[in-house]
């Protein structure tokens, strides 16, 4: 069946590993000993799925989170996804990032099926949906009915203020011996609704746990950009290496 599922999309499909995060568990697979290399790396016991490949030239992917009460199903917030060499590094965030008619229609009526698998309550839970899109055109890739990393984001977003400007959030690397020099750059560029700078920091946390990484130790850090985020690259280069 794989085999045969594989001759039908022309060898190229992306496999994908269930109940990991962060995209780190999807691949490109160009045949049959491609996708048995790619599952070797994993635990045994693990569901697989394979899934054609769309033309990203023509597609764009895209995330919302749905907060699914008994009564009513509404759209907490929408993000479009970022790539960079084929990885997921984070989600763009404002008023850009629009739907149209035909998008909320098709995500409604995801909404709608998980709710009727009894995925709802009365306060309202969430439920996070990543598709792409081509024009009016929309593919369902994955339901995530959980929490998604991507809505702490938005709502801390919402909560400073800045939810009218183009946001980046993503995970970065930061050194463990520049940590110090990482907080003043944030206090520097701390975000505040009167800045009139090209870009602001929100910072949303770090982990706990150190990562060595070719002899570095490096702390992952979950943090917005408000504004120009080329400008703020440029920044963090000069100041962080």
């Amino acid at each position: 069946k794989v085999a045969a599922f594989l001759a039908k999309h022309d060898n190229d499909v992306m496999l994908k590993i269930l109940g990991l995060s962060g995209a780190r568990n999807v691949a490109a697979v160009d045949g049959l000993q491609a996708c048995v290399d790619y599952v070797e790396e994993f635990p045994e016991g693990l569901d697989v799925v394979l899934q054609e490949r769309l033309d990203l030239t023509q597609f764009t992917e895209m995330t919302v989170d749905l907060r699914i009460t008994p009564d009513d199903i509404s759209i907490a917030n929408v993000r479009k996804i970022m790539f960079a060499e084929g990885l997921w590094v984070g989600n763009l965030i404002g008023p850009e990032v629009v739907l149209t008619d035909a998008h909320i229609a098709e995500l409604m009526r995801v909404g709608a099926y998980v709710r009727e698998h009894n995925y709802f309550l009365t306060e309202g839970i969430n439920c996070g949906v990543d598709y792409f899109v081509n024009g009016d055109e929309v593919v369902v890739t994955e339901i995530n009915a959980r929490w998604t990393g991507g809505l702490f984001p938005t709502e801390i977003i919402r909560d400073v203020g800045a939810g009218n400007k183009t946001c980046v959030a993503f995970v970065d690397l930061i050194r463990a011996d520049r940590f110090d020099v990482c907080l003043d750059f944030f206090e520097s560029h701390l975000f505040s609704r009167e800045s009139t700078a090209d870009f602001n920091v929100i910072p949303v946390g770090f982990s706990a746990i150190e990562q060595e990484i070719e002899g570095q130790k490096f702390y992952f850090s979950w943090q917005v950009i408000a504004g120009d985020f080329e400008a703020f690259k440029i920044a963090r280069r000069d100041d962080l290496g």
